[in-house]
């Protein structure tokens, strides 16, 4: 639901920006809209909507994943013993 409410969104934002661009200055006093313009505005808008979706749903996905993975082991943290082994090679290397 927020995927499509953000894509949504962003595909307003972009269509509306690039709005303006497709009106080109006519001999006369007039303006007339490019309808090839509009319709590449358009679609680049749609696309840039469903990509922004597609991302926002995938972060969402991944923050609850690791939400999920964080509550697995009931909030117990353990450190792997060669890190409190005073005798460790990496403790050596690294001062």
């Amino acid at each position: 639901m927020l995927g499509a409410l953000v894509g949504g969104a962003v595909s307003a934002a972009a269509a509306a920006s690039g709005a303006g661009s497709c009106v080109a200055p006519a001999l006369g006093p007039s303006f007339a809209d490019d309808p090839v313009c509009d319709q590449l505005v358009r679609t680049l808008a749609l696309r840039v909507g469903l990509l922004s979706a597609l991302v926002t749903a995938l972060m969402v996905l991944t923050m609850v994943g690791l939400a999920r993975l964080a509550d697995q082991d009931g909030g117990r943290r353990t450190r792997p013993a060669r890190w409190s082994d005073p005798r460790s090679s990496s403790r050596r290397t690294a001062r």
